[in-house]
């Protein structure tokens, strides 16, 4: 396979893919107001000069907080031109890079659904792994380290404009509404953000609600997914929530000492609030699913 360069994944035929993905999905505009233009063409044309020439420069991210089920999130929107060009970037990273990586993640990937990730838990449980830790990375999107996220890249990408390119998309400072409230992770706050009036500078974290998020996500924790296949123990990955199994208690306090260490050597860690052991007798949940004996 030929290596990715900005000019493949910044070309007329990728952003025009990226244009109409947004506007299939008609989701919640960045900066700027939503508008069809007349002639797309001409707009494609001009991103891909000022993309190519190294003179594009991405605006700030719209600091928008949701509630989905209850629960609060807080959103990093792109502008509409980012978005086509990130939208198109990924269509072709994610051809290329997901080839790579492990078959017990599922998250934000082809052909891969809920309902898989479901069912391999089930398939690992009626193999006798009946010892069960539930757990979450803590704040995955908010914490990742930029250079983390930068070396990955660059094990993919040997076109280091096209790396840079993404890094300028995911460190764009954050632009608040008036009114609105940012939360920074409580371990990062100091090195993580510095504000300079509305605008929001960051020194670490992938925007969430950024078309290029989810596989950066997954690039970023391929690691942690192949280092625990190294080591040949049995977890299943959906974004950052896993489920990790053992035949007996003492492999799965094994496991999760060893999925500790791992995601501290890239920058994260386990949610702790979130993490707890069980048996397939007492029941556990993942991804919405009850899974216990008997059911």
């Amino acid at each position: 396979m030929r290596p990715l360069t900005l000019e493949q994944a910044c070309s007329p035929q990728q952003l025009l893919l990226g244009w109409q993905r947004i506007r299939r999905n008609r989701g919640s505009q960045g900066m700027d107001d939503f508008a069809e233009p007349q002639n797309i063409e001409a707009v494609i044309l001009q991103l891909h000069r000022e993309l190519i020439s190294g003179n594009y420069q991405p605006r700030p991210l719209l600091f928008v907080p949701t509630f989905t089920n209850g629960k609060k999130r807080e959103l990093a929107l792109p502008s509409i031109h980012d978005r086509v060009i990130q939208s198109g970037i990924s269509l072709l990273l994610i051809e290329y890079i997901d080839l790579f990586f492990e078959d017990c993640s599922f998250a934000y990937r082809p052909e891969r659904s809920i309902q898989m990730a479901q069912a391999a838990v089930l398939k690992h449980i009626h193999s006798g792994r009946h010892f069960i830790v539930r757990a979450d990375v803590k704040d995955c999107f908010d914490t990742v380290e930029f250079g983390v996220v930068k070396d990955l890249l660059a094990i993919y990408i040997q076109d280091h404009r096209l790396v840079d390119l993404i890094m300028r998309f995911i460190s764009a400072p954050l632009l608040r509404k008036d009114g609105a409230r940012v939360s920074l992770p409580a371990r990062r706050t100091a090195m993580s953000a510095f504000r300079e009036g509305q605008l929001i500078r960051r020194s670490c974290g992938i925007p969430q609600g950024a078309p290029l998020s989810p596989l950066l996500c997954n690039i970023v924790l391929d690691v942690f997914d192949k280092e625990m296949v190294d080591a040949e123990h049995v977890h299943v990955r959906y974004a950052d929530d896993l489920v990790l199994l053992g035949f007996n208690r003492y492999e799965t306090h094994a496991v999760l000492s060893l999925a500790q260490q791992i995601l501290s050597d890239i920058g994260l860690q386990i949610n702790r609030d979130k993490t707890y052991e069980t048996h397939w007798q007492l029941g556990f949940q993942f991804l919405g699913e009850s899974f216990r004996k008997g059911d």
